[in-house]
């Protein structure tokens, strides 16, 4: 059911998938390649194969908290509409359960890596 959802890309480095304090439309994961995460010009962490981006904002309902960028040549990534996201969870219960333990996850992870590599 994600995988019908989902729609695949290919960026090249500098491609910005998120803009702090924009809107954010889509939650993204990294397949294969990296990214850098910046808050107010500084970065902060570097997302890798099985990152997610803009979970913070779906589970908030905000807009983008950092701005993502991407570093890797032909980084490929999943993006899921998050309003379509949302519907298929509100009618699969148990969806809804596994996605919020995985972006939990994700995000224990990176905020894990950050404060081990300030």
């Amino acid at each position: 059911k994600l995988m019908r959802l989902s729609t695949w890309h290919t960026a090249d480095p500098g491609k910005k998938l998120t803009e702090e304090g924009q809107s954010l439309e889509h939650v993204m994961l990294i397949y294969s390649g990296e990214a850098k995460v910046e808050v107010a010009g500084k970065q902060v962490n570097q997302l890798k194969d099985g990152d997610f981006i803009g979970e913070m904002s779906f589970f908030t309902g905000t807009q983008a908290t950092a701005t993502v960028t991407i570093l890797s040549e032909k980084t490929r990534y999943l993006s899921w509409e998050k309003k379509a996201l949302a519907a298929l969870m509100d009618r699969n219960p148990n969806l809804r359960f596994a996605m919020q333990s995985i972006l939990g996850n994700d995000l224990t992870q990176k905020l894990q890596r950050n404060l081990i590599n300030p």
